[in-house]
């Protein structure tokens, strides 16, 4: 550990304890993605439960053990979140809207038809490092305006 010490920069050494701490939480934990909190505050809620997978959609309480069943339903075997974004017949109408508005904003440089339903799930959660700030919250938009037209998720 002293080697450690020795081997930082004179500037941090000096750092006081609560400065320190906050270089180091810096180096361990990456800054998050700002086009996370775009848009309303449930809106994101929603999409983040969604991106790390303690939405209620029955699969994610399956696997939590709060149902019996991860069926969907429209009756396919497992409502998971690609599911719910990419196939479930009963959100076609709102999933149309959604993939035609996504493909009007990324233009020419993504053709949504060829992604994989993996890549196309982790862009409408995630976006995309290779877009800008304002492409990525837009495309949130969308997956917040997709969430909110399925009406799957409400406040009881």
């Amino acid at each position: 550990a002293t080697h450690h010490w020795n081997g930082l920069d004179v500037a941090v050494r000096s750092l006081r304890p609560s400065s320190y701490k906050n270089y180091l939480v810096k180096l361990v934990r990456p800054s998050p993605n700002k086009h996370f909190s775009h848009g309303p505050r449930y809106a994101c809620v929603l999409l983040t439960r969604l991106r790390i997978g303690t939405c209620s959609l029955n699969f994610s309480l399956f696997t939590r053990k709060l149902v019996n069943s991860p069926f969907c339903s429209c009756g396919f075997r497992c409502e998971s979140v690609t599911h719910y974004l990419l196939h479930c017949p009963n959100y076609n109408q709102p999933r149309l809207s959604l993939l035609g508005n996504l493909q009007d904003l990324v233009g020419a440089n993504i053709d949504l038809k060829t992604l994989p339903d993996s890549a196309l799930t982790q862009l409408l959660l995630r976006g995309l490092p290779t877009l800008t700030l304002e492409l990525n919250c837009n495309v949130m938009s969308l997956t917040q305006l997709y969430i909110a037209d399925t009406k799957r998720f409400h406040i009881d």
